[in-house]
């Protein structure tokens, strides 16, 4: 399978995966990278995925503008 192929491929499995979790009613966080996503989250995504919780706020409050309180409560829903 060539990269063009396993690119479709995933892209079909992400949009499987996301009907099966809107029909269950269950959330899914956004893919990395996924059409329309702010910089600014896959930035958040990838701090807090590398341990980096405290930056990963940061980036969040300058981002939107949202207390510390909020930046913190939506980067511990990130999985």
């Amino acid at each position: 399978m060539d990269d063009a192929q396993l690119s479709q491929r995933l892209a079909a499995i992400e949009a499987q995966l996301t009907r099966i979790s809107q029909h269950l009613g269950l959330p899914l966080p956004p893919f990395p990278g996924a059409p329309g996503m702010p910089a600014y989250q896959m930035e958040v995504i990838a701090l807090v995925r590398a341990g980096k919780k405290i930056e990963a706020i940061k980036v969040f409050r300058e981002a939107t503008g949202s207390s510390l309180s909020d930046a913190k409560d939506a980067v511990d829903r990130i999985v």
